[in-house]
């Protein structure tokens, strides 16, 4: 999966290291919709890790503004986030840095 993404030119990794040590990484992507709708292409943050003991000292906050500048680089006016419900935490953390309610997704277990 990792090849594919790095191959794809509508997907990008940025990384965080200090002294070699990976301290974090984010994937973003652009999608592109049917022609029919107004807006067809949106990007997508797929991946955002950060080590527990770098949260909170702006790592992951630093991957996600490249992210969002690489998406704005290529166009794209729209970046979306899953976070699930009740990840509190995560849920704080997006809406910190702007990400708002778009839509509620319904699930049912079969």
């Amino acid at each position: 999966m990792l090849a594919a993404t790095l191959r794809d030119p509508e997907a990008a990794i940025f990384v965080c290291e200090r002294d070699g040590a990976l301290l974090g990484f984010c994937t973003v992507r652009i999608d592109r919709g049917p022609p029919i709708q107004l807006e067809v292409r949106r990007a997508e943050i797929t991946d955002l890790i950060v080590r527990g003991n770098e949260r909170r000292r702006g790592v992951g906050r630093g991957l996600v503004d490249r992210a969002l500048a690489w998406v704005k680089e290529r166009g794209v006016e729209r970046c979306e986030v899953r976070v699930a419900g009740l990840n509190a935490e995560c849920q704080r953390f997006w809406r910190s840095i702007g990400f708002g309610d778009l839509m509620d997704v319904l699930h049912r277990r079969l």
